[in-house]
């Protein structure tokens, strides 16, 4: 990780690449916002006998202002995940735990309206 000095490379577009290849978000210091998410899981709801399935499990990042792409295979949780941060997800049917914030403080659809596009 970039804070504990351990080997890796800064990207071009300013993510941060470690030595297995993995990438990570690194905010700049003067980003407008920053968006944060901690131990984010969502689930099912249980309904008519049915078990609750996990869709998200313990999802941690953050992410600075600019235009974001979240890519996965079908079916991995990309627009669940989307949902969550931007507050659109049926809470009747899906649980929703953990901690999701902009700049530091809670949020609301409104505040978000007004800084961010979701496509």
């Amino acid at each position: 990780d970039v804070s504990t000095g351990e080997v890796g490379i800064l990207g071009i577009d300013g993510e941060y690449i470690d030595e297995k290849g993995i990438f990570a978000a690194i905010s700049p210091s003067d980003a407008p916002a920053v968006l944060t998410w901690n131990n984010v899981s969502v689930s099912t709801r249980p309904r008519r006998g049915r078990e609750p399935k996990t869709i998200l499990n313990n999802m941690n990042g953050c992410i600075g202002g600019g235009l974001w792409a979240i890519m996965g295979e079908s079916g991995s949780g990309k627009t669940t995940f989307l949902s969550v941060l931007s507050l659109r997800l049926d809470t009747n049917r899906m649980k929703i735990e953990g901690d999701i914030r902009i700049n530091g403080k809670s949020y609301n659809k409104n505040l978000l309206k007004t800084m961010s596009g979701y496509v």
